[in-house]
């Protein structure tokens, strides 16, 4: 009776910690943009935030905008700067002398930053991981449920941290570190803190996407010269018959996997369905024109758009409904598109 009892309460303690945890994670990194309280919002694709005149430095990289389109992150020198593109005001995010910024990624679903923070300990490289609140210009650290830092050892000095992919439902993180050899090494973070190192089939992984509603992450095996789509916990290779190559393209709010048929290096159809479905019962759509993987975008909402470069025009290839955009195409951000023209960022929503 007496062992039952302990059990009991190592039971309960166990739950407090991780009701807990959730709550840290739930309040500070997957915190959502409002206090309200719980309330169905549609996703409209339509993010209209006005715009001030915000040039972009000439030496910057990594430009990526947020969720929304409010806020614009890029590197400068070895700073990673935030600009509010509403206001102009910008927020230099602060490091210490011994840290410096391995990746960083906007949150899928909110105007947040999730960053991997390398850092060298006698001798050890190690990542550690923040999330950054544009709002309170604030980064607050991942910690396990017992309040100790989580952090990925790194083999050597030349290994970093390459993709982030998360899910802001399930509070799961999927880490991809490069390593020399062009190897890569996959890394899985719960709501616990805990992390684990991901066995997979290859050492050779490409894009790298999580559903949303389920704990499983696409990867791209690039093993084979023809390159395949494989699923943590599906023993099944999801390949395009006939095609030269089948890369990832994306995945949207109901968790239907978006795939690439590549010919002559670019992608000519788009295949989608759920993972639950064998894929030659997948629906698809042909592009009319073939296209590089990095000029098609899935919106969370599922629909696909097409980027043309030459032409300065994003087209929804579903209603075949164009977007045009002026200057050099940056990405695309919930409901619309990026671009800088003349030293200046430039957004357009989608029509």
């Amino acid at each position: 009776m007496r062992k039952l009892k302990t059990v009991g309460i190592w039971v309960i303690i166990s739950l407090i910690l991780q009701c807990g945890l959730y709550l840290y994670l739930d309040k500070f990194f997957f915190v959502s943009e409002t206090n309200f309280k719980t309330k169905k919002v549609e996703n409209n694709d339509k993010n209209t935030y006005a715009t001030a005149e915000i040039s972009i430095p000439q030496n910057a990289t990594n430009i990526t905008v947020s969720y929304t389109g409010k806020y614009v992150a890029f590197y400068e020198g070895d700073k990673l700067e935030v600009i509010n593109s509403q206001t102009s005001e910008k927020d230099t995010i602060s490091l210490d002398k011994d840290e410096k910024i391995s990746y960083f990624k906007w949150l899928p679903d909110r105007d947040r930053i999730m960053m991997a923070i390398s850092k060298k300990n006698k001798q050890v490289e190690s990542i550690k991981f923040y999330s950054y609140d544009v709002k309170i210009r604030e980064r607050i650290e991942i910690r396990d449920n017992h309040d100790r830092e989580v952090s990925i050892q790194l083999p050597d000095s030349k290994s970093k941290v390459d993709e982030i992919a998360l899910s802001t439902l399930t509070s799961v993180i999927y880490v991809k570190v490069s390593h020399a050899g062009s190897r890569h090494s996959l890394y899985r973070m719960n709501i616990m803190g805990q992390t684990e190192k991901i066995k997979t089939p290859s050492y050779f992984i490409g894009s790298i996407q999580i559903l949303n509603r389920q704990d499983k992450m696409i990867f791209e095996d690039l093993t084979k010269k023809a390159s395949e789509v494989k699923v943590t916990g599906i023993s099944n290779t999801f390949k395009i018959s006939g095609a030269e190559a089948t890369v990832l393209l994306g995945v949207d709010n109901e968790d239907k996997v978006y795939l690439g048929e590549v010919k002559n290096n670019e992608i000519v159809k788009v295949y989608y369905g759920d993972l639950e479905t064998p894929i030659n019962q997948w629906e698809n759509i042909a592009l009319s024109q073939p296209a590089a993987k990095g000029d098609i975008y899935i919106s969370a909402l599922g629909k696909i758009y097409v980027n043309d470069n030459m032409k300065g025009v994003v087209t929804d290839i579903r209603s075949s409904q164009g977007s045009a955009y002026k200057g050099n195409f940056l990405e695309f951000y919930n409901g619309g598109i990026a671009s800088i023209s003349g030293g200046k960022l430039v957004k357009v929503p989608f029509r």
